[in-house]
């Protein structure tokens, strides 16, 4: 029962679990995120195995690296205009899988993409054509069971591309870890920049403010894209009833319902991906992104060396521009949430522990350099809130 309670508490809702066993179906809960149904004895052999909770793939990562090991990192764009307007950054992913599949260097893109039945969920497609690519971009800000359908995938003869949030590619990782078959089926997997998944609750939420009381008044709901961020917006059969700007959609709406596990996240940078992209904001005179509309960018992360084939292979291609290296002090202002759960994860469990609650099972000692990377009072601070939101049932 407290193995079952423990997974339950830290599932990422990925769906991985019920797909591969076919004895359980995922089901969303009152607290609005998607769950196995039943913790049966396969289901958490597989959960043994492939989630993020144990830790197993943090022998893979970086002790060291804040941002992750990486070959190349630089500042970039898709060249396509389309893209770059639609996507919901600077479009590098969409163009790099563009370069794939016109290339012939993969059968099928893997990505979840907007659900044309339920418009605050996705779903996984496989992607063959090109032009359908631009239809499958920007964000999806839900519960998100990114794996549901990807046993046919697995099963066939076929070489995919995979494109998914960093805790998917780290449970992607683990998977073909253990199904040595499966070791030539990915030929690269591609990931983004994460803060977390939010519920349908949230999802909900951001609905209303969007003028639409329901889902069943929506025909169409658009997270981010339509220029940098670009806005929140909501369609019914009328027309537009809605928009609202990044902050007010993600950092007072869907930010603040988002996964147990996605608050103790130890990589929300693609670690484990070839390539990896995030916004590349730009920064206000005091030294805070500028998350007004402009033209996306990127900042691109090779992780290895056959990333930094691919991205050099597509720049000169002429399917992404690349502006040299980024600067990693940049990095850090635009993305400064990315460098505090890290930098401060150490102190977060910390607060865990202190508020007697089962912490994840990450490798003791993993945290030990990048705890050196903030002050005394930015640990205290962390946690403190992270202690006192437990006991409020917050976390």
């Amino acid at each position: 029962m407290k193995e079952k309670k423990y997974y339950h508490d830290y599932c990422a809702g990925c769906g991985l679990c019920c797909e591969v066993t076919d004895n359980s179906v995922m089901k969303i809960e009152d607290d609005g995120f998607y769950y196995p149904e039943d913790y049966n004895e396969e289901v958490l052999e597989v959960c043994r195995r492939v989630c993020p909770v144990n830790g197993r793939e943090l022998d893979d990562m970086s002790k060291s690296e804040i941002w992750g090991e990486y070959k190349g990192k630089y500042l970039g764009w898709s060249t396509d205009s389309e893209i770059r307007y639609m996507a919901s950054s600077g479009g590098v992913l969409t163009a790099l899988c563009k370069y794939i599949l016109e290339n012939d260097l993969a059968d099928g893109i893997l990505q979840f993409a907007e659900s044309e039945e339920n418009v605050t969920l996705g779903k996984l497609y496989c992607t063959t054509d090109p032009n359908d690519l631009i239809k499958r971009c920007g964000s999806r800000y839900c519960s998100s069971m990114t794996f549901s359908g990807i046993r046919k995938y697995l099963e066939d003869d076929k070489r995919y591309v995979f494109v998914g949030k960093p805790c998917d590619v780290r449970i992607l990782h683990n998977y073909l870890k253990d199904n040595e078959k499966l070791k030539d089926k990915f030929v690269y997997k591609l990931s983004f920049f994460c803060a977390g998944a939010p519920s349908e609750k949230a999802n909900l939420s951001l609905l209303k403010k969007l003028n639409c009381p329901d889902k069943s008044g929506c025909t169409k709901l658009r997270y981010r894209g339509s220029g940098w961020p670009g806005y929140s917006t909501a369609w019914s059969e009328e027309g537009e009833t809605g928009r609202l700007d990044y902050r007010s959609s993600w950092r007072d709406t869907l930010g603040r319902d988002i996964r147990k596990i996605c608050r103790f996240c130890v990589d929300g940078v693609g670690e484990l991906a070839d390539v990896a992209c995030g916004d590349a904001w730009y920064l206000l005179p005091d030294g805070e992104p500028d998350c007004s509309e402009h033209e996306g960018r990127n900042f691109i992360f090779s992780r290895n060396e056959r990333g930094d084939e691919l991205v050099k292979a597509a720049s000169e291609a002429g399917y992404i521009k690349t502006e040299g290296e980024a600067s990693l002090e940049k990095l850090r202002q635009a993305q400064k949430y990315q460098f505090m759960r890290k930098a401060a994860m150490k102190h977060r469990l910390f607060g865990l522990k202190a508020a007697f609650r089962k912490t994840p099972s990450y490798p003791k000692g993993f945290f030990d350099e990048f705890d050196k990377m903030i002050d005394s009072n930015k640990k205290l601070h962390i946690f403190y809130g992270t202690w006192k939101r437990v006991l409020q049932g917050k976390i």
